[in-house]
């Protein structure tokens, strides 16, 4: 499914159930890695605060979902950054402590990821990761940067078995935007980008994407969640997770509703267009009105549960 792009789009998943027997979902979690809990600590490798070993011995196993996935395939090298090292500067904390970068294919070389999973007989793939340019100093690099460019395609994949020498069926793809470079080559400017891919017509619910950088020398991507849908976009999600933040634009005070949420653990950061933390709230109550004290400009609320993260541009302006 084309043109679901939403500047900070949102990636919901409702209604899982589980028991010994049997398992009915309309939106199933498949995979989902935050890089936050490595099998070995990353090192430093061929460059400060870059381990560019490979990304199973690293992350192999370490996500969560039911798709029967967690390793990776890897096109030449993809690298770990130690975000919390000394060469670089995370200003909205998004990346917290780890990410995968990868080079795009203007270079020698064209880095590709790929992950396989079995969708569990649903028509629909929902994806939400987040997006930064970003350089390396060694290693081959500096590279250079611009607005970063993702571009995905999802593989019908029967029998699990995929190489990147012969993919297999294209069952749909999408080009994902990201934001421009941060305020140095070394700092995150991170995006929560999402799309929902149509895989109805694979033969037996298995699957693989891959994530091929297109555009800026060198991008990291970070917080990788996939689910499978019933539903046909990442709108129609949206809309029932029933998150409203009004009125917007704003005064610079803010009401939000949030009825879906009950009794749950709630954090809304606030970060302007440049990725900087501005404000952070618990939230308490399934209505809230905030008084943000901000500036005339455009901000991204971020709102965290214990299982997801959503996120809602609102403007200031008086």
């Amino acid at each position: 499914m084309k043109n679901q792009i939403l500047h900070w789009p949102f990636l919901a998943i409702i209604m899982i159930l589980f028991n010994a027997k049997i398992g009915f979902a309309q939106n199933v979690l498949l995979y989902k890695n935050s890089f936050e809990t490595p099998l070995i600590p990353p090192v430093s490798t061929c460059s400060i605060d870059l381990d560019n070993n490979q990304v199973n011995t690293l992350w192999g196993g370490t996500g969560l979902g039911i798709g029967g996935g967690g390793n990776f395939q890897q096109l030449n090298t993809i690298e770990t950054i130690i975000i919390q090292g000394t060469q670089y500067n995370d200003p909205s904390g998004l990346g917290a402590n780890y990410c995968i970068g990868m080079l795009n294919n203007a270079n020698l070389q064209n880095d590709k990821l790929a992950l396989t999973l079995n969708a569990q007989m649903l028509p629909f793939l929902n994806l939400s990761f987040l997006l930064s340019p970003i350089d390396i100093p060694n290693c081959g690099g500096p590279f250079g940067l611009d607005t970063a460019e993702m571009n995905l395609k999802v593989y019908d994949t029967p029998g699990g078995i995929f190489s990147f020498a012969s993919p297999g069926t294209i069952l749909d793809e999408d080009t994902i935007f990201g934001n421009a470079p941060g305020l140095t080559p070394y700092t995150f400017n991170w995006l929560l980008c999402s799309t929902s891919l149509d895989i109805s017509n694979s033969l037996d619910s298995t699957i693989t994407i891959v994530f091929d950088l297109i555009k800026s020398g060198y991008a990291a991507i970070d917080s990788i969640e996939i689910s499978s849908s019933e539903n046909t976009s990442i709108q129609s999600l949206i809309q029932f997770k029933n998150i409203n933040f009004f009125p917007n634009p704003s005064n610079g005070e803010i009401n939000i509703s949030m009825n879906e949420f009950k009794n749950e653990k709630i954090i809304l950061t606030i970060i302007d267009s440049f990725g900087r933390k501005m404000n952070e709230f618990n939230i308490t109550s399934e209505n809230t009105s905030l008084k943000l004290g901000l500036p005339n400009g455009v901000y991204f609320a971020i709102i965290r549960t214990d299982d997801h993260t959503y996120t809602k541009k609102i403007i200031i302006e008086r």
